[in-house]
């Protein structure tokens, strides 16, 4: 239970994201800045935690060639993921909160099976390990809030999206419990290396171009 508690406090801290945006009344002025630093936090999460993570647990069972092979593949086969959430809107706004909901989404999972599998081994790390988790969910919950409170101008629109996003971290424990015994650490290896090229993508081809237009 102990490992269930922790994991759900850090992966709900996104919604301190969510408060931070509700406290800013002039928040369009802030806008492009927030962005910015937004994308900024999650390019250097992929690049200095996912992937190096990935490397290390693919190591495990692989030659560095191929956990290479994995670790490209799976990151291109993640930046094209976007493309299958390519739907028709004239809210550039709503649909980068809506791909930046799914691609947090797949991002917690593994991350609360990781936290989940490292709090029952040793609480101690566990409790670092969740810090740190919250401390990066935060800017995440304001990436996901952010368009869509811009966009409906409704708080709790934003804050259940928020939440679904922060409680898939809960899930992820959910599923270190029940497959504890099966689970291959390679998998969540690949999984980490295809949420950054999901990630990666959705700052270079949703964001950037947004933060661009927003200047215009």
């Amino acid at each position: 239970m102990t490992s269930f508690i922790i994991t759900f406090i850090a992966g709900i801290s996104t919604i301190i994201g969510s408060f931070l945006v509700f406290y800013f009344k002039n928040i369009n002025k802030y806008l492009i800045n927030i962005f910015k630093i937004s994308s900024f936090i999650i390019i250097y999460i992929c690049l200095v935690e996912l992937i190096p993570t990935a490397i290390k647990l693919l190591n495990y069972n692989y030659y560095k060639l191929t956990t290479f092979s994995i670790i490209f593949t799976s990151f291109i086969i993640g930046f094209f993921i976007i493309k299958l959430f390519d739907f028709k809107t004239n809210d550039q706004m709503y649909r980068v909160g809506i791909i930046a909901t799914i691609s947090l989404i797949i991002h917690n999972i593994p991350e609360g099976i990781i936290t989940y599998l490292t709090t029952e081994n040793s609480l101690k790390l566990g409790l670092k390990m969740a810090l740190a988790i919250a401390a990066h969910n935060i800017p995440e919950g304001i990436l996901i809030t952010l368009p869509f409170y811009i966009s409906t101008k409704r708080k709790g629109s934003a804050l259940f999206y928020t939440t679904i996003a922060g409680l898939s971290e809960l899930l992820g424990a959910v599923i270190g419990w029940l497959f504890f015994s099966n689970l291959k650490i390679s998998y969540l290896g690949v999984m980490y290396a295809m949420v950054s090229g999901i990630m990666i993508s959705l700052v270079f081809t949703e964001i950037f171009p947004l933060i661009k237009k927003e200047k215009n």
